[in-house]
């Protein structure tokens, strides 16, 4: 018995050991972006379609469409898809100069399908570049001419720094929660670069050449789309790129009981896509001799930072009970640098990015929001979420 707990340690050490080694590279290699985020000047550039999807969205996304205004070219438009509306949402959207379509599917319910109704209306008269934005965020100022310049000299998908704000009176929570998107939405991206690996894609300030939207494969119903679609266009292989010059910014819900179940649908869909889509990842590096594949199967397989730390600290616990047992020391070895180095990595990295987003002693309060985030994982095995369900916001009529 002691021999086949000793087996499944030791497996199991050796996969977070090396998600642990992926990780640390990312947040060691990833350095400041190139310059500062502001307006550009530029000459023509490639028409672009910035489309939003939006479902009952009327109280946001007045504030989106007059902050792109300002950054449109002559030959670009807004495409807003109001998806299942029961609001305003898209009389709004053509008072603030959108071009808007309805989609009417109450079966049929997520923003996969709305993009994909999207897509196909603007394949009747295809632009040179697609940006998909969110109805709820906010875009600094030349970030829609550095994406749509990005996309067109490079082919590729191009993917914008993609933050949440905490707001000056957040609590310990959100600050922590804010830290986390940091670190995956920014500061891994960088170290992606810098390591030669493609960059995920998050679903809102994301901008797609029209030829490569030909390998997008839109599942509707995923609660994390865009992952799904970044892994997608990879096997196809476009690889995303970071434009860390482009910024996007989005509010947490205000109630905790909002923000709850939007972090329990990211956190159960990101796990999901982990169980779902490493094994073929891996299994199409090894057969095409891909070691780029290689690594976004890699980078893909690390789990949410809490979960991680989490799952570090019990398998070192049960290999350390193991090993006082007379059992194999190799797992508690592996554990414990994997421990050190994860603990050093996120050191530096807040050190690099996170000083403005949180204190040193908000970031030693970091082990107990994982803990406190334990019933969302074990929920993922009781009760997973799987359907898409609106965030919502909380704000609304202070946003009016």
């Amino acid at each position: 018995m002691m021999a086949l707990v000793g087996i499944l340690l030791t497996a199991a050490s050796a996969v977070l050991g090396l998600v642990t080694v992926m990780l640390t590279a990312e947040l060691l290699a990833a350095r400041k972006p190139s310059s500062e985020i502001g307006p550009v000047e530029s000459d023509e550039r490639p028409g672009t379609v910035i489309l939003v999807p939006a479902h009952d969205e009327e109280h946001q996304i007045a504030a989106t469409l007059d902050g792109l205004v300002g950054q449109l070219g002559r030959r670009d438009q807004i495409l807003v898809v109001a998806d299942n509306c029961t609001d305003a949402t898209a009389d709004v959207a053509r008072t603030h100069g959108a071009v808007v379509i309805e989609r009417h599917d109450p079966a049929r319910r997520g923003k996969g399908y709305a993009l994909q109704f999207g897509f196909d209306h603007l394949a009747k008269a295809p632009p040179d570049i697609v940006i998909v934005l969110d109805a709820d965020c906010r875009v600094a100022s030349g970030s829609i001419e550095r994406l749509a310049r990005s996309a067109e000299s490079s082919r590729r998908p191009v993917q914008a720094v993609n933050l949440m704000d905490a707001g000056p009176d957040a609590g310990l929570g959100q600050k922590l929660s804010a830290f986390a998107f940091l670190i995956k939405n920014q500061v891994r991206p960088l170290g992606l670069r810098r390591l030669g690996l493609p960059c995920p894609l998050t679903g809102t300030g994301m901008a797609l050449p029209w030829p490569v939207l030909h390998d997008a494969k839109l599942d509707g119903g995923n609660i994390v789309e865009d992952m799904k679609l970044g892994l997608d266009l990879a096997l196809a292989g476009h690889r995303a790129m970071l434009e860390d010059r482009a910024l996007i910014v989005s509010d947490f819900p205000e109630s905790e009981d909002a923000r709850m179940g939007q972090r329990r649908r990211w956190e159960h869909g990101h796990l999901s896509t982990i169980a779902s889509a490493t094994p073929p990842l891996l299994a199409a590096a090894i057969r095409r001799g891909r070691p780029l594949l290689l690594g976004v199967a890699v980078d893909l397989a690390i789990p949410p930072l809490s979960l991680l730390m989490v799952l570090l600290a019990i398998v070192c616990l049960a290999a350390a009970i193991l090993a006082s047992l007379g059992g194999t020391p190799f797992p508690v070895i592996i554990m414990a640098l994997s421990i050190g180095a994860a603990t050093v990595a996120l050191i530096v990295a807040w050190s690099r990015f996170g000083r403005r987003t949180l204190s040193g002693r908000e970031l030693l309060s970091s082990p107990i929001y994982a803990l406190r985030k334990l019933p969302i994982y074990l929920d993922f095995f009781r009760r997973r979420q799987r359907d898409w369900v609106r965030t919502e916001r909380g704000n609304e009529n202070a946003r009016r």
